[in-house]
């Protein structure tokens, strides 16, 4: 969404191209680093660096608004998290502004955002453009998941090994989610054959079916195995009064607030949570959340999806 201010502007944003230069003085950058769809720069897929230079390029196709002239502009690089914010100033080109800079590991942490703004000139200097930002992740754990990967770590590991004694009890599982460590873990059993090999694997019609289905499957239960853990401790973190406090882990309140945002018959997290205190209320609400799940993990659609390839075969 493109700020609307008192004076005139262009009405579309303009052009915003970062791309990375080269790392440590390298011109050979690893592919994946940029991500132009998504307007993301992955730095936290290097694994050691101490300096990358960024190419920035800022145009637009839009002509000047009336009584309105482009004098210069400017991007921002802004890290919160590291108390960072450095403004670089443009060159003019022919058709647009560009500029090179650099930026330092120490400097940043976390998702800093790659913000421009175009300037009319003095005295004004008003805002007269603006650019959709761009986002530079640099920590891995604030990394964006691969669509469709559930929100926790993966583990691959044979149920009936001597050293998962853990997992040996339920050896005829292909799926369990652990709440065990600091942080959910979903343990996928290389036990049983073949199912690393579908699950990762790509080609064959059917192989992909299979390959859905069993997804979507696994996707369902980690939800469902998420969302009975939150209540579990959103029980335990009631009020005396009855107040609602969310987990603390963050994936844990935000299957929550997920949920609670598919069901019918509520409209808030804490809503959710004292409805199911009830046991009149709790029968019903179950039935609700079961088809909530099962829509928000994707299976509904993907079971849907198949039926219909198969049926129309």
């Amino acid at each position: 969404m493109t700020a609307r201010f008192a004076w005139p502007q262009f009405r579309s944003p303009w052009m915003l191209q970062v791309s990375v230069g080269s790392v440590d003085g390298d011109a050979s950058v690893p592919s994946g680093i940029v991500d132009e769809a998504a307007r993301r720069v992955r730095l936290d897929l290097l694994s050691d660096w101490t300096e990358a230079s960024l190419s920035l390029d800022l145009r637009t196709t839009e002509g000047s608004p009336s009584g309105v002239q482009v004098d210069s502009a400017t991007v921002v690089i802004s890290a919160p998290r590291a108390n960072f914010r450095s403004p670089v100033r443009l060159d003019r080109d022919e058709d647009g502004f560009v500029a090179t800079t650099a930026v330092r590991r120490e400097w940043l942490a976390g998702v800093a955002s790659v913000e421009a703004l175009v300037l009319d000139g003095p005295p004004k200097m008003h805002v007269i453009g603006q650019a959709d930002p761009w986002t530079m992740v640099i920590d891995p754990v604030d990394a964006p998941r691969p669509p469709g990967a559930p929100p926790i770590e993966i583990r691959w590991v044979d149920f009936t090994a001597p050293e998962a004694k853990h997992l040996n009890a339920t050896y005829g599982s292909y799926a369990l989610v652990d709440f065990r460590e600091p942080k959910p873990v979903l343990f996928l059993n290389r036990g049983i054959r073949g199912l690393q090999e579908i699950l990762e694997g790509s080609g064959h019609k059917e192989k992909r079916r299979l390959r859905e289905l069993l997804g979507s499957s696994i996707a369902k239960y980690t939800t469902e195995a998420l969302f009975r853990e939150a209540c579990a401790q959103a029980e335990g973190l009631m009020d005396d009064d009855g107040g609602v406090n969310l987990p603390s882990d963050r994936v844990l309140a935000d299957i929550l607030r997920a949920v609670a945002g598919e069901v019918p018959s509520v409209e808030t997290v804490d809503e959710l949570l004292t409805s199911l205190q009830s046991e009149v209320e709790r029968r019903k609400l179950w039935s609700e959340i079961d088809h909530a799940i099962d829509r928000l993990s994707g299976n509904a659609g993907v079971v849907a999806g198949v039926l219909g390839e198969v049926w129309s075969v």
